[in-house]
């Protein structure tokens, strides 16, 4: 009976380990970060901390390293498509050609089921739920918008960074795609509605 006992907890603590593994994969060559999903759903989004090593000159011109802290966010919900299991994405760190040093640490992670993994109060998932807050916000606004001419006027109104990206984005792709673009972030947006916050 004691070692069923003693078995039965040895599996538990090994599906303990299981789920708490990172559901991304992290790995770099030639300054170039490769994020796998090694989890078996679907992500929405993926947050988490990097950290950049560059040379600069102290006062006395010798070159030191100078730490750069960022913060890293992927986010799908307002892509028709998550991020899918065994899918990658990438990330260039070189800087004029050169490789510096670079880390990236992925602290949190949310799932189209609405699971989560990770810790939702880390400072990058509490970044990550601000930007997406602001994007449903401003996207509701634009959704309001019956045709290209009412789109802009609407756009011309907003002042987050929201806003101030998507008018990046309109200037490269005309008022035509944009207007496009942003009924279907809306859409895709509308149909995750259960699982915005987290």
């Amino acid at each position: 009976m004691a070692l069923k006992r003693t078995l039965l907890a040895s599996i538990l603590l090994v599906a303990s380990l299981a789920s708490a593994q990172n559901p991304i994969n992290v790995t770099s060559a030639n300054g170039v970060f490769t994020f796998t999903n090694v989890s078996k759903k679907t992500i929405i989004l993926v947050a988490g901390h990097t950290s950049f090593s560059t040379p600069t000159l102290d006062e006395n011109g010798n070159e030191t390293p100078m730490q750069l802290p960022g913060t890293l966010v992927h986010e799908y919900m307002f892509k028709k498509k998550g991020f899918p299991v065994g899918d990658s994405f990438d990330m260039d760190t070189k800087d004029d050609g050169k490789v510096y040093p670079y880390t990236a640490n992925i602290t949190f992670v949310q799932f189209e089921d609405g699971s989560t993994w990770g810790d939702r109060n880390d400072s990058a998932a509490q970044i990550a739920l601000q930007m997406r807050n602001e994007s449903l916000s401003f996207l509701s606004i634009l959704a309001s918008a019956t045709d290209e001419q009412s789109f802009s006027t609407i756009l011309s109104q907003q002042t987050s960074d929201a806003a101030r990206r998507f008018q990046q984005s309109r200037h490269g792709v005309g008022t035509t795609a944009a207007f496009a673009n942003a009924k279907d972030r809306w859409a895709a947006a509308v149909s995750r509605r259960s699982i915005w916050s987290f």
